[in-house]
């Protein structure tokens, strides 16, 4: 590792107090500074060694404010606001970890990165309670009238100001989340089962050059958290009433469901292996239900689980046939759908770590409501669309694009046939049919069906028969005209979004032609998958999607009044 020679070793700290007093530091590495949050009671203390190992590994310099400062004999609140920026915005350390995002988030440069390594704070406060039980057990004593002190119930901890400083916080957390640039929010949950999952997340985040092999082993090594996620369920209902109503303005925003629908539920060990691109030991045809149109659609209330990189994950159905939108108002005024396939929908991640979730944290004055389901492609998210807007006008509609989707809209015999291997060979499958989009006279598009399954063309080498490129895209195009023409006809406004792959320079070119705009989230490479386990996109990729759609979504509402066409 080498050092800027301009980079010293101290600092000369103001405290309050009027006292100035050196802070000895360690070499500064040649590189921007980056800072780590976290909270009491959230596993802070292993997750700064896992930052501390990987920052070293990538030839970063750690440093522990806290710790720094406490073995001088003083503390943070100490130190003067202008000592602290002095400090906090010097170059070439990993600083951490933090514990409020007040004052370090105005002192600190905006566009540098920052992690916060969040708990559900319904958990936070129970182990906070449990806590003060274990200390006030310690220190038991007897009252003057001779009766036993007894330690207050959770309904009554939760009135104490100490909770409502711990609600402050993680509000102040959650509003640099969504507000400022460059701030990667990492969950505790993520890592009861494992470090591997968050090493990956922070390596990705901070940009360090890490070997994998390296990876694994400083993951392997950092110690466990002991604290597992509670079982909200087990609480007594006036408790459970009461931390819910605590938290209300910061659990769902955060992207934690409510009480019941846990973020993680501990299993055995991952099984390892696919079934059709999935996880092994998922089964979400539980999630289906037929459509004489579309082929199928989405079961209102279903549920189906997921094995993932060690953490069972649900895949579920709302009330209206949509995957939960956690956050998501009742009613607004102002409403954002999203269509696609699974990559929308969000197989192999929990309902609060899409992205239409964390986009509902981000704009909390739009209704975005989650149309993606797993198979579909442009064709069917257009015949979605158009039963869909009988029910209300969207402000803005996305339709999410991978490349898959051009072979999936004309029905191509691969598809096809693939569809067919997994469809059993008799029963009420075999009158079912699939939309297959064409071109008619004059190049117009013309939606038809297929009949599915097709066993009689499993095995055939059909590949001199496939549709060239030029005809999937002029297909497409055709597609997300007539979406475009509906959602504007109305006055609203449409775009699409591609998550995987790219369009072709041809059908790029068509689209601007047409005034269509098109939003590049995509993401290519097994780091943005939840490989091994699945192909689909990881919690990385969501948050990836979520920062370059929102971005659009906000350079549109801040050009357009809340009436539509503005």
């Amino acid at each position: 590792m080498t050092a800027d020679t301009h980079l010293t070793r101290a600092i000369d700290l103001e405290f309050i107090s009027g006292v100035r007093a050196p802070l000895a530091l360690p070499t500064a590495c040649g590189k921007a500074s980056c800072y780590a949050f976290s909270m009491e009671h959230s596993g802070h203390a292993q997750f700064w060694q896992l930052m501390t190992q990987l920052l070293q590994a990538a030839g970063h310099s750690p440093c522990s404010v806290h710790d720094a400062l406490r073995s001088q004999g003083a503390d943070l609140a100490e130190v003067t606001r202008a000592s602290l920026r002095e400090l906090l915005c010097r170059e070439g350390y990993g600083f951490g970890v933090l514990f409020d995002a007040d004052p370090a988030f105005d002192l600190i440069p905006c566009d540098s990165p920052k992690l916060l390594f969040l708990r559900d704070p319904r958990d936070m406060l129970i182990a906070m309670y449990r806590s003060s039980l274990h200390s006030a057990g310690a220190n038991s004593s007897t009252r003057a009238d001779g009766a036993v002190s007894t330690a207050p119930s959770l309904t009554e901890f939760l009135q104490l100001p100490m909770v409502d400083c711990v609600i402050d916080r993680y509000q102040r957390f959650l509003d640099h989340w969504r507000l400022q640039p460059n701030v990667t929010l990492l969950r505790y949950e993520h890592a009861v089962l494992g470090w591997h999952a968050t090493a990956a997340e922070v390596a990705a985040a901070l940009h360090l050059s890490i070997e994998p092999g390296r990876l694994v082993s400083i993951a392997t090594g950092t110690p466990s958290l002991g604290d597992q996620p509670t079982r909200h369920e087990q609480l007594d209902e006036k408790a459970l009433t009461e931390l819910e109503k605590r938290l209300t303005g910061i659990r769902a925003p955060l992207g934690y469901a409510s009480c019941g629908l846990l973020t993680l539920q501990p299993t055995g060990p991952p099984r390892r292996g696919s079934v059709a691109g999935l996880a092994q030991g998922a089964n979400i045809s539980k999630l289906f239900e037929h459509d004489p149109i579309c082929n199928h659609r989405l079961k209102p209330n279903a549920t189906a689980e997921m094995h993932v990189l060690g953490r069972r994950v649900v895949m579920d159905v709302d009330p209206t046939g949509c995957r939960p939108v956690i956050g998501q108002p009742a009613k607004a005024e102002r409403m954002f759908w999203v269509y696609g396939c699974s990559f929308t929908y969000g197989t192999a991640v929990p309902a609060e770590e899409t992205f239409c979730s964390l986009l509902q944290a981000r704009f909390r004055t739009l209704r975005i409501e989650n149309h993606g389901i797993p198979g579909f492609s442009t064709s069917r998210s257009l015949l979605q669309l158009e039963g869909d807007i009988l029910k209300g006008r969207p402000e803005l509609v996305a339709f999410c694009w991978i490349e898959d989707h051009l072979k999936r809209n004309v029905a191509a015999f691969d598809w096809i046939e693939r569809l067919s291997k997994n469809h059993p060979p008799a029963g009420a499958r075999s009158k079912r049919t699939f939309p297959r989009a064409a071109l008619g006279a004059d190049a117009a598009l013309q939606i038809g069906s297929v009949r599915v399954p097709r066993h009689d063309l499993v095995g055939l080498d059909l590949s001199e028969y496939a549709p060239d490129a030029y005809y999937l895209d002029l297909v497409c195009l055709r597609l997300l005209e007539r979406a475009n023409a509906v959602v504007t006809g109305y006055g609203g406004h449409f775009f699409v979004t591609t998550l995987s792959s790219k369009l072709s320079a041809t059908l790029s070119t068509w689209l601007a032609e047409r005034v269509i705009p098109v939003v590049n989230a995509s993401l290519n490479g097994k780091q943005y998958t939840c490989w091994p386990d699945d192909w689909h996109p990881n919690t990385i990729a969501q948050r990836i999607y979520c920062e370059r759609i929102g971005d659009y979504v906000e350079r549109r509402l801040n050009r357009t009044s809340p009436v539509l066409g503005a």
